[in-house]
């Protein structure tokens, strides 16, 4: 039938079915538009009788469809659905046109479905499917089409049914269709990517690891056999970053997961706007991005998992069939968040959010069972935090019926189980009912008993049982947990740290220290260094008295050294890795040029990521991940590469690692080194000497009284000017000389001497007691001012670890490190300006840059061309943030943080006259969380400071005499600094309080 304008329907349909393949290439809008009109106009000039009216009505029917992939526009989806049943019914039984139709057809139920969700409707589509698969002859054109559609209808009728059959039959027809289409192309490439979703998912149904690689292996030959410009792309990357999470999930690698999260993130990116997939591609990357946030927790990750959560769900729609699973993921990513910071909103939006998802999944959908369980677990959080016991019960309730419904062979019921165990737990400490902990035993043990023993949930599993079992029974759940290599750094940490206490509390001392050996050696992993600060503090507080508590152990088992070399692996885990990128690479730059090359320009690198922070972090760009964050973590990996390529080098198996004993002793060559340490059985001196480690017991020095007396002595130091304030100082001075000491000082049989010449001797206090002014302690209330304290006996200096002091020992001279740096901050504190300049005074000219009201780049610029420094001015010590200490200059604060990026090659001496440089914090004290620590990590080898605030008449005073004493005629030398403060404070106690002379210290060699 023509038209009267002369317009041939079948050259309107031949031109429409173009417009649709050429979409379908380069996803160009308007070439879609087209064909849906020329499409309607062929059909509309064809007659009701026209024999080609079934091809005409099914080519129409498939570009609404296709305009309804891209819109979501139910409109399309309905008048296509009606126009294909009606194509199927008008074509001739048998006919090509019926064939094609019925495969458009299958189509469209099959999007019908996943827009509406209706189960009858997905079943209808494979039955469909199937019916059009049979009726292709082989060879037939369109029959690859038709195969991968019905192989994704019954993936699909898979996650709904759970019959194993259903995705058996689904890889069946696509691998057809992979082998029927050797040759990399757009077809090839969407077959791959489905078959490698239908191993995943099988895999998840059945636990067979070959179909992880073999899902793997396909994702990555799809992402390479589709064209340029293929516009499914996106869709393959996200199905390759899926199958990298599930073998991350499977085996633990952080590689995969790493790359997993590049490229989920392409997919996103590579998605145009608008695409229907958009909202999967964010949960997917909300999911990978907390998996990352569980494996180091940076918090700029988990900021970003919500973030992209959250926009997963507002680009859903509300009538969207996978809206209830980006809830139920956004629910997980807030439960979560509330796990770090605490926020109470989080965890009741989570529950919110988790009900929702539940609500809008049918009871029939085996998806409701996963999501039963994610509610439960947050439910049962929030017991523990309000005591609610309708929560308790609503939690139990939820997971119970997870359970039920789960089949006995699939692997997520043994997480479903693992939930369920902690739920009894969690009743069992509410109600002390037997039957409850039998209960949670039970399913602890066959989540456990069901995991294997190389998979990433075992630690976990394992730990679960050890928490309802005798110490005696738990010991070798805990060993073995401790060993998996795939588990989790945290789960390993934490069953390697109570295998140590419950060997402890066996009586099993060798036990306990392998345990102890265990728990040190994950630290490093627990602590990574590419962390962003702030995380590298949170992680640090996860793991405060493990140091002490291993060298106790050692000590245990009669082994002095070892107990040294476990401290100074445990403690100062920032100022060690600092250290280590500091050591000497001369063997590198001359075995390697190149490689050392590289490793100093990734050093730099990472020390300006250090020096700016986090400001520039946004959530946005993690999103997307093109944030400084995202840059810190690949210069991090990069670097871990280069000091394993370094280690491969003759002689530098060694290379960066911890000292050894042998080299720890050195640092004692110009006197000994007393570690005290401070565990929770028991409290020693460990003497450091070239001879070797002494051990001194301290019976009457505990982790209690330490930690009491370290309290008190916080309080009184904070104010040192109030009434009482001196008082209490002197008796904790009192306390400190009889516990520790003094019983030190008698040992070694250094006794009183008024001489010359003094001994010297380092302290390296750890745990309660770093925070406190051994150097000064004594009775000083005896009113005798002879043999009373240790400043009648010894030089004090203080190194934060042995292997620091070493290092610093270590360090040879520079060009330009004779050089001062004067600062003067603060016009209210009158006595400084004639602090600096008397300083100043005392070199020449050409030697001296004073700075007056400087700016901290000016400041930052000028340490990096002077070897000394001399700050006079105000400071702010902030023990909640350490990081955000800091010097006040005329621009704002020089933070910890910066100070401590800063590379200071010249760098000898740093006095930094003002209060509190060397105040630590409570939370975290065997870390060196003060300026002056901050000072030492820049590179100064000595450094003076105080503990508490001073006048500045009385540091002008201290530092006017300081300098005179290390004046050798024209020139300053900082080795004579120690003895000059302890001069200084001999004289001093004569006619001053405690509060003004024992404020200062000296650290360093």
């Amino acid at each position: 039938m023509a038209a009267d304008d002369g317009e041939d329907p079948g050259e309107l349909h031949r031109r429409g079915a173009e417009l649709v393949t050429r979409f379908e290439t380069t996803g160009h809008p308007p070439d879609l538009e087209l064909a849906v009109s020329l499409h309607q106009r062929a059909v509309a000039l064809t007659g009701p009788d026209d024999e080609n009216r079934a091809e005409r009505l099914d080519g129409l029917g498939g570009a609404l469809l296709t305009r309804f992939e891209q819109s979501e526009d139910p409109a399309d989806l309905a008048a296509a659905l009606d126009l294909l049943r009606t194509a199927v019914a008008t074509a001739v039984a048998g006919s090509a046109a019926e064939v094609e139709a019925l495969s458009t057809l299958g189509s469209a139920l099959q999007a019908q479905y996943e827009y509406s969700g209706d189960l009858a409707v997905l079943q209808e589509a494979v039955a469909v499917g199937r019916r059009a698969a049979n009726a292709m002859a082989s060879g037939y054109p369109r029959l690859s089409t038709v195969l991968l559609d019905l192989g994704s209808a019954l993936h699909l009728l898979f996650l709904r049914s759970n019959d194993v059959r259903d995705i058996d039959e689904s890889i069946r027809v696509t691998t057809a269709v992979v082998e029927a289409r050797p040759r990399p192309d757009a077809g090839r490439a969407a077959a791959l990517s489905n078959l490698s979703a239908a191993y995943r998912v099988r895999y998840d149904r059945l636990g067979q690891r070959a179909d992880v690689e073999t899902g793997l292996a396909a994702a990555r030959e799809a992402v390479a056999a589709a064209p340029a410009g293929d516009p499914y792309r996106c869709g393959y990357l996200y199905n390759l970053s899926v199958a990298l999470r599930t073998r991350y999930d499977a085996y633990g690698v952080a590689a995969d997961l790493d790359e997993a999260v590049t490229v989920a993130q392409q997919a996103a990116a590579a998605a145009p706007d608008g695409y229907p997939a958009m909202p999967m591609f964010l949960s997917n990357v909300a999911g990978l991005l907390m998996a990352r946030y569980r494996r180091r927790p940076a918090t700029a990750d988990l900021e970003a998992a919500v973030r992209a959560a959250e926009d997963a769900v507002r680009a859903a729609p509300k009538e969207h069939l996978h809206r209830a699973g980006y809830l139920s993921n956004l629910a997980v990513m807030l439960r979560s968040r509330y796990g770090r910071l605490r926020r109470i909103d989080d965890l009741d939006e989570s529950i919110r959010a988790g009900r929702e998802a539940v609500d809008l999944t049918s009871r029939g959908d085996p998806a409701r069972l996963r999501r039963l369980a994610n509610l439960s677990v947050a439910l049962r959080l929030r017991h523990t935090v309000g005591g609610a016991p309708a929560d308790l019960d609503e939690a139990l309730s939820a997971i119970a019926a997870s359970v039920d419904g789960t089949p006995g062979d699939d692997p997520a019921r043994l997480s479903r189980l693992a939930v369920l165990a902690a739920t009894y737990e969690a009743r069992y400490a509410l109600t002390g009912r037997s039957v409850d902990r039998e209960s949670a035993l039970a399913a602890a043990r066959r989540a456990a008993d069901g995991t294997a023993t190389d998979h990433s949930a075992r630690a976990r599993r394992l730990l679960a049982v050890a928490n309802l079992v005798d110490d005696t029974s738990a010991l070798p759940l805990l060993r073995e947990a401790a060993g998996v290599d795939a588990a989790s750094t945290t789960s390993r940490l934490d069953a390697a740290h109570r295998w140590a206490r419950c060997a402890a509390r066996t009586g099993d001392r060798q036990a306990s220290l392998e345990g102890y050996e265990a728990t040190v050696a994950l630290l490093e992993q627990a602590v990574w260094p590419g962390l962003p600060f702030p995380d590298r503090i949170f992680s640090l507080e996860q793991v405060v008295g493990i140091a002490g508590d291993a060298a106790a152990a050692a000590v245990d088992n009669d082994l002095p050294g070892r107990a040294l070399v476990l401290l100074e692996r445990a403690r100062g885990l920032l100022y060690a890795h600092r250290l280590a990128t500091d050591a000497d690479r001369s063997v590198v730059r001359a075995a390697a040029p190149e490689l050392n090359a590289e490793m100093l320009a990734v050093r730099r690198e990472l020390d300006e990521t250090d020096r700016l922070g986090d400001a520039a972090d946004d959530v946005d760009a993690v999103v997307t991940g093109r944030g400084p964050w995202d840059r810190r973590r690949h210069l991090m990996g990069r670097w871990e590469e280069l000091v394993t390529q370094a280690r491969t080098l003759p002689g530098l198996e060694d290379f960066l690692r911890p000292p050894s004993l042998e080299t720890l002793i050195t640092a004692a060559g110009d006197g000994p080194v007393v570690v005290v340490n401070v565990g929770r059985s028991r409290c020693d001196a460990l003497i450091v000497t070239t001879a070797g480690v002494e051990l001194l017991p301290l019976p009457r020095l505990t982790l209690t009284a330490a930690r009491r007396v370290s309290a008190g002595y916080l309080r009184a130091a904070r104010r040192p000017l109030r009434p009482g304030a001196d008082s209490n100082l002197r008796a904790v001075l009192a306390w400190l000389w009889k516990t520790v000491t003094g019983p030190v000082l008698d040992h070694l049989g250094m006794v009183h001497r008024d001489g010359p010449s003094w001994p010297r001797l380092w302290w390296c206090p750890t745990g309660p007691l770093a925070v406190l002014p051994l150097h000064a302690s004594g009775h000083w209330d005896a009113g005798a001012l002879a043999d009373v304290g240790v400043l009648d006996r010894v030089v004090s200096s203080y190194t934060p670890t042995v292997g620091a002091l070493a290092h610093a020992r270590s360090r040879s001279r520079t060009p330009g490190d004779d050089a001062l740096l004067a600062v003067r901050a603060g016009d209210d504190l009158p006595y400084t300006g004639h602090e600096v300049a008397r300083i100043a005074g005392r070199l020449p000219a050409d030697r001296v840059t004073v700075l007056r009201d400087a700016g901290r780049a000016a400041v930052s610029a000028a340490m990096g061309t002077h070897g000394w420094l001399h700050y006079a001015g105000h400071s702010r010590t902030d023990l909640g943030d350490p990081g955000a200490s800091g010097l006040e200059l005329a621009d704002g604060r020089l933070t910890f943080q910066e100070i401590a990026a800063l590379r200071l090659p010249t760098a000898r001496f740093a006095y930094l006259s003002s209060c509190e440089t060397g105040a630590g914090s409570a939370r975290l004290p065997d870390e060196v969380l003060h300026l002056c620590g901050a000072a030492q990590l820049a590179g100064y080898q000595r450094v003076v400071g105080t503990y508490w605030p001073v006048t500045d008449r009385a540091a002008a005073m201290v530092a006017a005499e300081l300098y005179e004493r290390m004046d050798t005629g024209g020139d300053l030398d900082p080795g004579l600094a120690a003895d000059a403060l302890h001069r200084i404070a001999r004289r001093l106690r004569t006619v001053h309080a405690v509060t003004t002379w024992a404020a200062y210290f000296h650290a360093g060699p």
